[in-house]
């Protein structure tokens, strides 16, 4: 097999190996899949069960991720919904990348929660679900799908002292709104919503939109009064969520009401743009 070749990994077999087994089945520049089982996205769970599935596949991207050229990733559908989270990457350190596979294919298939292994692999967890934004630098789009899954699902689940002491340190949680972590790896503060976003002023909405994965939207029309007042439940979802952000300005009355005159809809009809002194926001239609 050359290296013009995709190889895929299998999971099971890989935690089952040692390092240099794996070493073995790799070659620089080798075109890699690698498929994260989702069980519980499969059929009908809790959005907190997904958070759970989800954060394993972050944690081998951030693990794998560096032994790359770079990594992408994809759903794999089954059953009711997603069977596995698949990482396509190339690799540039042969050793580290076994390593890695290895480290996580062991991880995630643990079956004993006492185990070295599994306890190692639950520090992650840990570690970066309390700090997501210090800890992820590869697949940032699939840390936001983490966050909103975890977010709306603790406020499902979670026991009432867990919420308080959570939204008090970050209150726009409270609202499922959160920083994107796709957006801050730019260098961008957009705040992300299951519906919308929002965005200081000045920050130039195209570019962002870009980094979000909005690579050729124009905004060429305003909306229609229909499309309009089809985007009043989010806009004013949005306008609560503001409050909660430090950058936004907080008057106890908006000077100017948000018109449809001064907001922009997408050539494809997908999003509608609008903004004033406090904020740009943003609805996903």
């Amino acid at each position: 097999m050359t290296s013009e070749q995709t190889r895929r990994i299998d999971i099971a077999h890989a935690a089952g190996s040692t390092v240099s087994a794996v070493i073995e089945q790799l070659t620089f520049g080798d075109r890699i899949e690698f498929d994260v089982p989702t069980p519980r996205m499969l059929e009908p769970h809790s959005t907190m069960d997904i958070a759970s599935d989800l954060l394993d596949a972050l944690i081998a991207a951030q693990e794998i991720g560096p032994t790359t050229g770079s990594i992408g990733w994809k759903r794999i559908p089954g059953g009711y919904g997603t069977a596995a989270i698949r990482f396509y990457f190339e690799v540039v350190d042969v050793e580290a990348a076994a390593r890695a596979l290895v480290h996580v294919a062991q991880g995630v298939t643990a079956e004993d929660p006492d185990s070295e292994t599994s306890l190692q692999f639950e520090e992650l967890r840990a570690r970066c679900s309390s700090d997501v934004y210090g800890t992820v630098r590869f697949c940032a789009d699939l840390a936001d799908d983490y966050l909103a899954n975890a977010i709306i699902g603790a406020a499902e689940d979670a026991d009432e002292e867990f919420l308080k002491e959570w939204y008090t340190t970050n209150p726009s949680y409270r609202l499922h709104c959160w920083r994107s972590v796709q957006a801050a790896l730019a260098k961008f503060e957009v705040y992300l919503t299951p519906d919308g976003c929002l965005l200081p002023p000045s920050t130039p909405l195209l570019e962002t939109l870009r980094v979000l994965g909005e690579d050729e939207i124009t905004f060429p029309r305003p909306p229609t009064e229909t499309e309009w007042n089809d985007a009043q439940a989010v806009l004013a979802h949005l306008d609560e969520c503001a409050s909660t952000i430090s950058w936004a300005v907080k008057p106890t009355q908006r000077s100017l009401p948000l018109s449809r005159e001064s907001a922009k809809m997408s050539a494809d009809g997908r999003v509608l743009a609008v903004g004033d002194h406090r904020a740009q926001y943003v609805v996903f239609v």
